[in-house]
């Protein structure tokens, strides 16, 4: 399955094509095999498994964005649209993806269902009318299951075996750190109560700049110009996002924020593909 046509803003249509904790959860999760040279069970996920969840992931802090915006008024980019197209897109990966593959080992495909269960709690959520003080909470359930996909990521690519997977990982995790912090900085902009809006911030912007410096010096990178050019565009992107979200002065900017945010979603979406004909 290739990318769902998410309803792109009208001035973006043209154009698409295109944490050391981790380890921990992923031993939890899936086994400690997973993350060994040991024997293991036969390699079964694919490149376009990675992506798919690279995907998820990056919808569940979407959704979150929009549905502040929703709460805070904000017609711009038409959040209700955007977050109603979300709920279509996860219900078509989730029913028809790499959730339901067959083609994955049973560990994958048990913790893959796992994941399917919590994003089903989530959901009910999302679509009930915004609540400013009950966002917090929905926040956090979103961040445990943004976490626990990125950790899935990880998994698929290492059951890939395929050599230099590991640089759509990170590029998802660009992708993935953009996307939370559109959902914090909107929650933040809309007067929910979080304290520990800049220290999450703070890990954000370190996350992004190790995951950019890693991938920016991978051999693949350093040979095509394309996407060297493509990832310092979307570097640049969350340098101006990064400095938003970490201002103090309390005025916020949440329309200059989401779109810069929808801007990175489809860039991600570009890197990937490019970065999957490298691969081939």
């Amino acid at each position: 399955m290739k990318f769902m046509c998410w309803r792109k803003p009208s001035n973006q249509r043209q154009g698409l094509g295109r944490n050391n904790t981790l380890n921990g959860v992923l031993s939890a999760m899936l086994g400690v095999s997973m993350l060994t040279l040991g024997p293991r069970v036969e390699a079964n996920a694919s490149s376009e498994h990675v992506q798919e969840i690279v995907e998820v992931c990056m919808l569940s802090n979407r959704m979150l964005k929009d549905y502040a915006l929703i709460g805070m008024g904000v017609v711009y980019q038409d959040p209700v649209a955007d977050l109603q197209a979300g709920m279509v897109e996860m219900s078509m990966y989730l029913s028809t993806g790499v959730m339901t593959s067959t083609e994955l080992n049973d560990d994958l495909a048990a913790s893959m269902r796992s994941l399917d269960r919590e994003w089903k709690e989530i959901e009910p959520l999302l679509i009930k009318t915004p609540s400013k003080t009950g966002v917090p909470a929905l926040r956090l359930r979103v961040d445990h299951f943004s976490k626990q996909c990125e950790a899935h990521v990880e998994a698929l690519a290492i059951d890939t075996q395929i050599q230099g997977e590991h640089d759509l990982v990170l590029t998802g995790k660009l992708g993935m750190e953009v996307q939370r912090l559109a959902a914090i900085y909107m929650i933040r902009a809309w007067g929910a109560d979080e304290s520990e809006y800049y220290s999450e911030v703070d890990k954000i912007k370190k996350n992004f700049k190790k995951n950019y410096s890693e991938l920016t010096a991978a051999k693949r990178t350093l040979g095509s110009e394309e996407l060297q050019i493509s990832l310092k565009k979307l570097d640049n992107h969350f340098l101006v996002f990064g400095f938003l979200a970490a201002s103090r002065s309390g005025r916020f900017q949440p329309t200059r924020a989401e779109k810069i945010a929808a801007d990175v979603f489809y860039e991600v979406r570009d890197i990937l593909l490019l970065e999957e004909e490298l691969l081939q």
